[in-house]
This record gives structure tokens, sequence and C-alpha cells, in this order.
């Protein structure tokens, strides 16, 4: 018994210290969503030049940390203004190469992302879809007082690569690149 109350104040030792940081990421995908295919033509689904959310973040000790964010995006049909909302949850760890003022970091996890009515766009009816994927990133985190900014470059590879609704296919971007910066305390 005694080694077992030993053994738990030297795991919660670690958990009191733990630094948790939270703010705001936002940035521009580089990638397009969705493209329309048919019978007679390819049509393109802009995604608005903006991904946005809150952020959270417990940091650990040897330069690692767990991060999961919810980034809002914004799709728009092209020529009609039939719009849909995105939402992704990626849970990431991360790891802090040593530094002084600035400190680069890789990061990887996966991804979950929620497309409200995207056969909306094709067909006027409404449904909801998902899809997960794998995501890598790397960028440089700078502390300037109690404020860490920390831009980088996301790459999310998705598994699901289509919906099927007859006689149009929805194609969905396999690889979605972007630029995001995060400002945290």
């Amino acid at each position: 018994m005694k080694q077992l109350i030993v053994f738990w104040l030297l795991v919660a030792a670690p958990v009191g210290a733990q630094n948790i940081g939270y703010g705001i990421r936002g940035g521009i995908p580089l990638t397009d969503t969705f493209n329309f295919v048919n019978q007679f033509s390819v049509q393109t689904v802009k995604t608005s030049r903006f991904t946005i959310g809150p952020t959270f973040e417990v940091r650990l000790p040897l330069g690692l940390s767990v991060q999961v964010d919810a980034l809002y995006k914004r799709q728009q049909s092209n020529p009609s203004t039939t719009t849909a909302s995105t939402w992704e949850i990626p849970l990431l760890a991360k790891y802090r190469f040593p530094g002084l003022v600035a400190r680069t970091f890789v990061e990887g996890g996966v991804s979950f992302q929620s497309i409200g009515d995207v056969v909306k766009f094709a067909t006027n009816q409404t449904a909801d879809k998902s899809r997960r994927g794998f995501v890598l990133g790397a960028g440089v985190e700078a502390k300037l007082l109690k404020v860490r900014l920390s831009p980088e470059i996301r790459l999310t590879r998705w598994g699901q690569s289509k919906f099927q609704i007859n006689p149009i296919t929805l194609l969905n971007s396999s690889t979605q690149a972007e630029v995001l910066v995060g400002l945290t305390f």
C-alpha cells in the first residue's frame, strides 16, 4: 500500500506542474476543399480565405504538449451563393526543440471534420457529412512576455475522397494545406 501511495505521488507531481495554454488560432487555407464533377463540367467550391477558432494546449515536460483546436471555415459554391460551414477538430501531439527566444516545433495527430449541408451544394438536399484524417505540421514559437506567438504550416491528409450523389460526384481535396498563426496565453 505504501508503494502505491508513493507511486501516485510521483505521478501526480508533474500533473500539478503542467502549464495550460489557451488562445486563438487563425490563418489561411492554401487549397480548396471540394470540386463538383458531373457529365458536363467540373465546378470548384471555393474555401473562404480564413480559418479561425479557439485552441487549448497542455504543456508537458521535455518539450512535449497535447493540443486541440476547433477551426472554422466557410465554403461557397461558385458561381452560386450557397454556403456551408466546416468545423475541424485536430488533436495533436507537439514537440518543441530547445531554444532561448524562439523554439521550432513539429506536430502530428488526427483531425475530425464536420461539413454542414455539403449535399445542398449539388442537389438542394440537406445532409451533414464528416471525415477524419492525419495531420502533420511544423512551425516556430516565440514567447513575448506572457503571450506565445506560433506561426506554422499544417498539412492534413483526409481519408474519404468523395461523396457520390447521382449524377454528381462531390470530390473532396484529399490533401489540405494551410498557414496558421496561434496566439496563446
